[in-house]
């Protein structure tokens, strides 16, 4: 398990409005799922979220990040 995967599931553990996002992509189609990860990392950026945290967002287009967090969400019950 990588770090950013960790830290990752961290702030999914305490963000319910982040956890039901990330459920929504999971049906999308690959070029629907990668744009609703751009959009919601420039919404982030314009209300100066955490940098941290919009990198960890803007990792979810590589396909193989996204598979491993929403199958460790599923392992934790989250």
């Amino acid at each position: 398990m990588t770090e950013e995967l960790i830290a990752f599931v961290r702030v999914l553990a305490e963000d319910k409005r982040l956890r039901d996002w990330l459920a929504g992509l999971d049906g999308l189609p690959e070029n629907l799922r990668l744009t609703q990860i751009g959009q919601m990392a420039a919404r982030m950026r314009q209300q100066g979220e955490n940098d941290e945290l919009i990198e960890l967002i803007k990792w979810l287009s590589d396909r193989r990040a996204f598979d491993a967090v929403m199958r460790t969400l599923e392992g934790i019950g989250v």
